[in-house]
């Protein structure tokens, strides 16, 4: 159900999916469940809202994983928003915690 992972990777719900790309919830479960298939348009909606190919959509091989869940890309969007010393603190204090992990 690549569908589905990539809903859940984004954490969003299916209510949530099915309004912002504009169908019914009911319709967006049965792409979710293979009962039906969406159209190309929907499709190419759904791969710009999870952050992923339309292949990984369709469970083509290899194909990859979605990019971001929701909370990387609001992590993403606050380090852009950073001045650029401000953004190479933030940077540093990431490697720093990712030593301390290795570590630990």
């Amino acid at each position: 159900m690549s569908i589905r992972q990539a809903r859940q990777h984004r954490g969003i719900t299916q209510k949530e999916a099915a309004d912002i790309l504009g169908v019914a919830r009911t319709t967006y479960n049965k792409y979710e469940n293979g009962v039906h298939s969406p159209d190309s348009q929907t499709l190419v909606r759904m791969a710009q809202l999870f952050g992923c190919s339309t292949d990984y959509l369709l469970d083509m091989p290899h194909a990859p994983e979605p990019l971001l869940n929701a909370l990387e890309r609001e992590a993403l969007h606050r380090l852009q928003s950073l001045s650029p010393e401000n953004r190479n603190k933030a940077l540093h204090y990431l490697y720093l915690l990712q030593l301390s992990e290795k570590d630990g």
